[in-house]
């Protein structure tokens, strides 16, 4: 994935797993959940809405995986700075579906940023 997109997966008879291949620095392999993902140049981002997913890192072996749970948000950024923050309204991160934006507490360059 390149650009951004949100995913509704449910849980299949046969256990086959749904993994979201990014160009960022991380996989995201699905459990049964809904969440949304942004891969872009300088930004990944993975917002969960609900269920569980796992974040594992697309090279190096043996590098640890991170499991969110419902309301968290896993912010990436070009220069590796990263970021969990447990219990966020990922419902705001969405409305871009509904062609709204949402911006709370937000400096003029992260909603340009997002807004590119």
């Amino acid at each position: 994935l390149q650009g951004e997109a949100n995913f509704r997966v449910t849980h299949r008879s046969d256990n086959q797993r749904f993994v979201v291949r990014t160009d960022g620095p991380l996989d995201v392999v699905v459990l049964g959940t809904e969440f949304l993902v942004t891969a872009r140049a300088k930004r990944f981002r993975v917002a969960l809405h609900t269920g569980k997913v796992v974040l594992r890192p697309t090279v190096g072996d043996g590098l640890s995986t991170l499991t969110l749970k419902p309301g968290d948000v896993f912010t990436q950024a070009s220069n590796q700075w990263t970021s969990l923050h447990h219990r966020q309204p990922t419902q705001q991160l969405t409305a871009w579906q509904s062609h709204e934006f949402i911006f709370e507490h937000a400096t003029l360059p992260e909603v340009l940023a997002l807004l590119q």
